[in-house]
């Protein structure tokens, strides 16, 4: 059964305060990776107003945009880069990659790369099995809230999805 784009950003919403939750008591955010991998594929159905991929564990993508792109997600806290398998990367057809900030126990989310998939195959380097994408940057060190204009926002609850 497909989502409703309030249910994924009430989801969304859920995780992130699970998420915030694990590391007030302590957790290392890298060792949260079953929530930042959910977070991941929840934000990028909501920014392409698609659904999450209709198969558990589908081959090579997470989520459908609402444009029918089948989309491979990627989401880190401190990783360097990511890596897409070969095998599988001929369904994908967008990749958007994502780092989870977290800023004096306050969690962002920041778009690293949001490109089609043969665009970003140009950025990446090659393994004999995989597609590895270096990822140059460094995490966010301002506060998530600086010169950022609020485009929407939604209640879900005791939530506020900005």
């Amino acid at each position: 059964m497909a989502l409703s784009q309030v249910q994924v950003i009430q989801s969304l919403a859920e995780t992130l305060a699970w998420f915030e939750k694990e590391l007030t008591w302590g957790v290392d955010p890298a060792e949260l990776r079953h929530l930042t991998g959910r977070i991941g594929e929840l934000y990028a159905a909501m920014i392409t107003r698609g659904q999450m991929a209709l198969a558990a564990n589908q081959r090579g993508y997470d989520v459908v945009s609402g444009d029918k792109e089948r989309v491979s997600v990627k989401t880190i806290t401190r990783s360097t880069h990511v890596s897409f398998r070969k095998s599988t990367f001929a369904s994908v057809d967008r990749v958007i990659v994502l780092r989870i900030n977290i800023v004096e126990g306050d969690a962002s989310i920041e778009e690293i790369a949001d490109r089609p998939a043969a665009e970003f195959l140009t950025l990446c380097q090659e393994t004999p099995t995989d597609y590895s994408y270096v990822i140059r940057s460094t995490p966010a060190t301002r506060h998530p809230d600086d010169q950022l204009v609020v485009i929407a926002d939604v209640t879900a609850g005791p939530y506020r999805l900005v």
